[in-house]
């Protein structure tokens, strides 16, 4: 998940650059106001901490693809060692509801964090 909040004169979107998982956490970190410097207008302005909106993160997405590709190619490695005279049907299995179960789980669990953090304002 990643915080924005909009620039005033420009309307570039500026990171904000906080492990905060509430507003609460975010305003105890940065204060009720704080001040951000837009890159793209060098302009400073300062900004209330309902300003602030979270988004998906590419970062963490890229990072639940990698851990999925791992997982599907561990459990290929032992259904191929292990199992080598079980139906297809147990490698259809392991290869697409495991590593679709983990996305899924994901999806929905960044999807409650931001809905959750952009809730309260």
């Amino acid at each position: 998940m990643k915080k924005e909040v909009k620039c005033q004169k420009c309307k570039h979107l500026i990171p904000v650059k906080s492990a905060a998982e509430n507003r609460a956490v975010l305003a105890r970190e940065l204060g009720n106001e704080f001040v951000l410097t837009c890159q793209e207008c060098q302009t400073t302005s300062t900004y209330h901490v309902n300003d602030v909106k979270a988004k998906k993160s590419i970062a963490s997405f890229m990072f639940v693809i990698a851990i999925m590709l791992i997982v599907t190619f561990v459990i290929a490695y032992f259904f191929f060692k292990y199992f080598d005279d079980s139906p297809f049907y147990y490698g259809l299995f392991a290869f697409t509801v495991i590593p679709s179960l983990i996305f899924s789980i994901y999806l929905k669990a960044e999807t409650k964090r931001i809905n959750r953090f952009n809730r309260y304002r």
